[in-house]
């Protein structure tokens, strides 16, 4: 640093050992790096009071761009005060770099660069050119741009009813006044406005909201539309939009692919406009054989098995469902429940797993209608299915095809997914469930929590919920008397588990071994106080860890007669009371009507990001019970619980008892609301 020179070697590269010992895999955390690398940034800044150079500026945003896309960039485990002073000095640091650092840096994400120019402040502001608008700081002009970008996240046909999910963006949003105007049939005076919300894309590659999209959702009569136009509006000048499809868009700009047909439409995404037109005899032998001949130039193996895909609708509908590989329930459960309506519709249920491992779970009868997860009737039924009701909504748990192929097949695809969840999510991921990055049309819910927070943080319409309860709680029977037990279950942490090798976790032993979370649990089942509580109440205690967490079981010895690994299913009410962390197990509890506690052995690395999330939407502070992060506050918190002959404490009893809709007849009205769904179509305005 004393020369101010570089050295350069072109044939240099990073080598990371990855393992339970490595640096990188066990301390590349804020909660423990935050402190001595912005301490060591900050020295280095100070070594130049009037400007850093250049150089010196790159290396640090370097780093501070990509903890921020690998959202290792802030210690989310400070509290108040504290968590805001250390926002400071990353703020700091940004205030003494340069614009032209961070907007060139190849290296920072575009929509990154502008958060950061946000953060640090300036005088940025937006002018409107001749046929532009710019970014300005002070008199510098940074960017200018004369168009915004329309993203198609979702477009469907029922009917002569188009509907199309977008998002408007523009790497400068947070400047901006998002606004979305949508013109039909090239008609100027007859722009209007639609209403916007916030899209789950401002968490883009990052969990932290470093932009300001609008999503939005316009529907129209194909019959009486022939061509829409989208428009950015700033004050009162009005400016084009091009587009950028996602997954779930059947276009494909890239590769060329900008008409689709559909029902006899001919549907066109131009530079600027979707142009619709209905076809004639002739016009549709002659589109169908462009599509044909442009498919076949573009991927022979795709359009062979688009030829195997009819565009006419089957003369029967077909409904299929879907569970995961690891746990088969609420998609078996509906198909069974469904399959005794005599209602003229083919259903089948779709299998992930060695037939050998499963075929316990199915009856003669059921048999004929279970199809293979990927297998070329799978294929065919899926391109045929009018509705597909699956547990998970990940595009790769319920369709045979691959996500990077959608582009190629989806044209001919015409089915509603129904999102029947595996629990009840509470977990903070909109960036992984929001509606603006999947392709669900409906998601059954079981609470009006989940009402609010679907609408309000992971961008559902509340005509796309469906409020009739998951289906397995109609086999929780909330009358059965519990027994003298207590059941323990933690859930994963991904920061003591390695990455997934052959289809199995790489189990970090000696990781594991010294962690917060297994010293604390061990502390706990030698607690002296809690072997008594056990023996005087007469209460068993059974521990079961996270599925993934399974490869450490052995590490656990326990040598209190009361206490036990389990391994197998666990029937949930047969518990007393239920000690858990962030697990989605205490939902049944409470549907149950069972006391719950929290133990979060590792909370403040939790809540530092060292999990997959570190927020809850019902936060640990505000659940179901006494929130617990000792050893000994816990077995004080059961103490209490135990006093009180297991009943819910009066300050949880509330909000215990009126959070879920429905205790009876889950898979009915789910069935029901369905079958209302198809018979009635989008003319209800609220499923709710």
């Amino acid at each position: 640093m004393d020369k101010m020179k570089i050295g350069f070697c072109n044939e240099g590269g990073y080598i990371y050992a990855l393992n339970d010992y490595n640096l990188t895999t066990n301390y590349f955390y804020p909660y423990y790096i935050f402190e001595i690398s912005t301490k060591y940034y900050e020295d280095l800044f100070n070594n130049f009071p009037e400007k850093v150079p250049p150089y010196y500026q790159s290396l640090v945003l370097n780093d501070i761009s990509w903890k921020l896309t690998a959202n290792k960039l802030l210690p989310f485990h400070y509290v108040d005060g504290k968590f805001i002073q250390a926002q400071q000095r990353i703020i700091n640091l940004l205030k003494r770099m340069d614009d032209k650092v961070i907007m060139d840096h190849p290296n920072v994400n575009d929509i990154h660069k502008y958060y950061f120019l946000k953060v640090k402040g300036g005088d940025y502001h937006i002018v409107k050119e001749y046929n532009e608008f710019a970014l300005y700081n002070g008199k510098v002009k940074l960017q200018g741009w004369n168009y915004f970008e329309v993203f198609i996240q979702g477009f469907k046909l029922q009917g002569t009813k188009l509907k199309i999910k977008g998002m408007l963006s523009n790497p400068a949003s947070l400047f901006l006044p998002m606004q979305v105007w949508v013109e039909e049939n090239g008609d100027y005076f007859y722009k209007h406005e639609m209403e916007m919300k916030d899209s789950t894309y401002n968490f883009w590659n990052t969990k932290i909201k470093v932009a300001n999209f609008k999503r939005f959702v316009y529907i129209c009569d194909i019959t009486k539309v022939h061509q829409i136009d989208f428009f950015g509006k700033i004050g009162e000048d009005y400016y084009k939009t091009t587009f950028r499809n996602t997954w779930n868009s059947p276009f494909d700009i890239g590769m060329g692919k900008t008409k689709i047909l559909i029902d006899g439409y001919l549907f066109e995404q131009n530079k600027h406009c979707i142009s619709i037109k209905k076809l004639g005899t002739v016009q549709l032998v002659k589109a169908d054989i462009r599509d044909r001949i442009f498919h076949w130039k573009w991927d022979k193996k795709a359009y062979k098995e688009r030829r195997k895909m009819s565009s006419k609708p089957p003369k029967k509908e077909i409904w299929l469902y879907n569970d995961a590989n690891t746990n088969i329930e609420n998609g078996l459960l509906q198909f069974r429940h469904d399959r005794t309506m005599q209602d003229d519709v083919l259903r089948y249920y779709i299998y992930d797993n060695e037939w050998e491992d499963i075929k316990h779970h199915f009856d003669d009868s059921e048999v004929p209608y279970l199809v293979r997860f990927g297998s070329e009737k799978h294929k065919h039924l899926f391109s045929q299915a009018s509705k597909i009701l699956s547990a998970y909504a990940q595009f790769n748990y319920y369709s045979p095809f691959k996500i990077e192929d959608c582009h190629k097949f989806s044209d001919k695809w015409r089915y509603e997914l129904v999102y029947m969840q595996h629990g009840i999510l509470h977990a903070s991921l909109p960036w992984q469930y929001g509606n603006d990055r999947m392709n669900i049309d409906k998601v059954v819910i079981s609470s009006t929590f989940e009402l609010e927070n679907m609408v309000k943080n992971y961008a559902f319409e509340r005509d796309e919920l469906v409020p009739s309860g998951m289906v397995r709680f109609d086999y929780i029977d909330r009358t059965q008397k519990p027994q003298n037990k207590i059941l323990i279950a933690p859930s994963w942490r991904y920061y003591l588990i390695g990455d997934i090798r052959n289809n199995r976790w790489t189990p970090f032993p000696d990781k594991f071994v010294q962690s917060e979370f297994y010293n604390k649990y061990m502390t706990l089942f030698e607690n002296q106080h809690l072997k008594m509580l056990l023996e005087q109440y007469d209460f068993e205690l059974d521990f079961k860890l996270h599925p993934i967490f399974e490869c450490y079981i052995s590490e656990f010895h326990i040598k209190n007669d009361r206490i036990h690994l389990v391994k197998e299913s666990v029937q949930l009410s047969q518990y007393k009371v239920c000690i858990t962390d962030f697990s989605s197990f205490v939902f049944d509890f409470v549907y149950c009507g069972r006391p719950v506690l929290y133990f979060v052995p590792d909370y403040e690395k939790f809540k530092s990001g060292m999990h997959t999330y570190r927020e809850l939407d019902i936060p640990l502070e505000d659940g179901f019970g006494e929130l617990t992060i000792d050893p000994d506050e816990l077995v004080d918190s059961l103490e209490k619980l135990l006093k009180n002959s297991c009943q819910i404490p009066e300050q949880y009893k509330k909000k215990t008892e009126e959070f879920f809709t429905y205790y009876d007849n889950h898979a009915r009205r789910t069935y029901e609301a369905l079958r209302d769904t198809k018979t009635k179509g989008e003319e209800n305005e609220d499923t709710l």
